[in-house]
């Protein structure tokens, strides 16, 4: 078996969605099966319980919340986390499992025979455990797990003279794991919100509304490969433009050349005017009719220089600003294409609609959810901090561009050949 993990960014894609009929459609079912629909004022005559079965269906459904609800799993991880002890034993714990699973799961390949072999991890000494670290120990091993079969092990402790329980995943586990990527970690600590001072709160005419939540995935330059470099939720009640504005990336902060008679002379400072861009979702494309760019042309004019049986279909083309997404029809896990910035390709993909609860937050939409940490290039001179120059066409240096930090570039000092051009790099402060 070969060690590689299963994972997919997006995928496969849903049937289509129309927004605003979904919102129609949840909202009258919530009004349906609400709790308290029989005094609720969004309700008929003709949808209040009229037999004993509609009644006795409000207790049913309490008692099936009761049998699954998680609300002894949840105190029992706040619990682990408020107590440094109990989370550094399941932490070890679980790294020693997972290091022993990949070993195994390694050894067991028959291509990786000339490779490396994985340094098997050598539990610690046992010590003497704390009784809520061993009680902590023996609930894990009580909770039953249906996703995987797994082995109870049990090791005699020497020093107490008792038995340690914990869990040995099966080696076919192996294919569902691999080690955390930079996409994984988040840079906010809490949601973050806009101030845009409309489409972020339900109307009163209208109290129910779409939570949308979107991805934004970006194509890597190694490879066919992509990487998410954001998430967001809207509402249905949102424009496309409100998202398209939100869009966290380094292409925003590309300053403008300076030019004279055909010849650079230094670039912009401050941030930068954005050069619009376009979406295309189910056969339309939406446009930033903000811009001098006209992205819609130059759509038509690269479609018609297709084959004829590569050409996609573009039914009508209208301004991202105009359009809610309460008005669109799409589907879930199916990638967008977003082209702005020039030649700066991103991926739209919608991982979830719902209808917007009480829980959630009921202003400052678009809300940014997460967002990647950006790969910084180090110095190339002294390599301990990320560079903010590009240098091109200095003969002093090893290599043209190389990328130089504040402190070495000054220590160098201004060339004094000719041709030599520094271009700040991005400073990753748009949007953050």
């Amino acid at each position: 078996m070969k060690h590689y993990a299963n994972e997919s960014l997006f995928g496969p894609p849903s049937e289509l969605i129309h927004i605003a009929t979904f919102i129609q459609d949840a909202s009258s079912r919530k009004n349906i099966g609400s709790k308290d629909a029989s005094v609720g004022p969004s309700l008929t005559p003709e949808q209040l319980p009229t037999t004993l079965n509609e009644v006795e269906g409000y207790a049913q459904n309490d008692d099936i919340a009761a049998e699954c609800s998680v609300d002894d799993l949840r105190d029992l991880l706040n619990n682990v986390f408020r107590d440094p002890m109990l989370f550094c034993h399941v932490a070890r714990s679980h790294e020693e499992n997972l290091g022993s699973i990949q070993a195994t799961a390694e050894a067991r390949d028959a291509s990786n025979k000339s490779r490396k072999r994985r340094k098997m991890a050598k539990a610690p000494e046992e010590e003497r455990e704390r009784a809520d670290v061993m009680a902590l120990r023996k609930t894990l091993a009580d909770v039953s797990l249906q996703s995987w079969q797994y082995v109870i092990a049990s090791c005699e402790n020497n020093l107490m003279r008792s038995t340690n329980w914990c869990c040995r995943y099966t080696v076919d586990t192996a294919a569902f794991m691999r080690a955390p990527k930079n996409s994984d970690f988040n840079t906010l600590s809490k949601p973050r919100t806009t101030t845009i001072s409309e489409h972020t709160i339900p109307s009163p005419d209208q109290p129910f509304d779409a939570f949308i939540v979107v991805s934004i995935h970006n194509r890597l330059s190694w490879g066919n490969q992509y990487s998410r470099s954001s998430q967001h939720a809207v509402l249905g009640s949102n424009t496309l433009g409100d998202l398209f504005d939100n869009i966290i990336c380094p292409s925003n902060e590309i300053p403008a050349q300076k030019c004279g008679d055909d010849v650079s002379q230094g670039y912009v400072e401050g941030i930068p005017q954005r050069l619009g861009g376009i979406i295309c979702i189910e056969g339309e494309a939406f446009t930033d009719g903000r811009s001098k760019e006209d992205y819609a042309s130059k759509l038509r004019t690269h479609i018609e220089g297709l084959p004829k049986a590569k050409r996609p279909v573009i039914q009508n083309i209208t301004n991202m600003h105009e359009r809610t997404f309460a008005s669109l029809s799409t589907r879930v896990n199916q990638p967008y294409w977003l082209l702005h910035q020039g030649s700066c390709e991103h991926f739209v993909v919608i991982d979830e609609i719902r209808l917007l609860c009480d829980t959630d937050l009921q202003e400052g939409y678009p809300l940014t959810l997460q967002i990647t940490p950006p790969l910084l290039d180090m110095c190339q001179a002294c390599s301990k901090v990320p560079a903010v120059w590009s240098v091109v066409g200095d003969v002093r240096l090893g290599q043209s561009p190389c990328l130089l930090c504040a402190r070495c570039w000054q220590a160098m000092g201004q060339s004094g050949c000719e041709g030599v051009l520094v271009v700040p790099l991005p400073r990753h402060e748009v949007g953050w």
